[in-house]
């Protein structure tokens, strides 16, 4: 990290003789701003929602719903209403919702039980990722 911003070797972002940016690196870059504590509970909450979309087609929603984790035991509602809307179904090829809402979601305090298992569901989802891809690599690699 160079100045706060991730660094990217010039090899990697060239495409077609094109220089780009992954939009994976994007998102991760509005997310480690999120971190920031000068961030508001409010401001990460509505940007994880507005990013929600995105960040499910990139698979980097259990990180957006990680920086809610910590502020989930004092107001964990905050978390509750980013996992409602998560669980919206949704095109994810273009990132619209597929279902309409007539009223929007409310959120309620959890239990630390319910928080643990949500951390649980989500940890466990990403190891499954993780195994997912490592088999995918080893049949590519083949």
């Amino acid at each position: 990290m160079k100045e706060k911003f991730i660094t990217i070797n010039p090899r990697d972002s060239i495409a077609n003789n094109k220089l780009h940016l992954y939009f994976g690196h994007i998102l991760i870059e509005c997310l480690i701003f999120l971190s920031n504590a000068s961030c508001t509970r409010l401001s990460i909450l509505v940007a994880l929602i507005a990013l929600l979309p995105w960040l499910r087609m990139q698979q980097l929603e259990n990180f957006g719903s990680s920086l809610l984790w910590t502020l989930a035991l004092n107001v964990s509602y905050l978390l509750d209403v980013f996992e409602k809307t998560r669980k919206r179904p949704m095109n994810h090829e273009t990132g619209q919702y597929t279902d309409t809402i007539k009223d929007n979601y409310k959120g309620s305090y959890l239990t630390d039980e319910e928080r643990k298992t949500i951390i649980q569901d989500n940890i466990e989802q990403e190891y499954q990722r993780l195994q997912n891809a490592s088999i995918e690599n080893y049949i590519n690699s083949e």
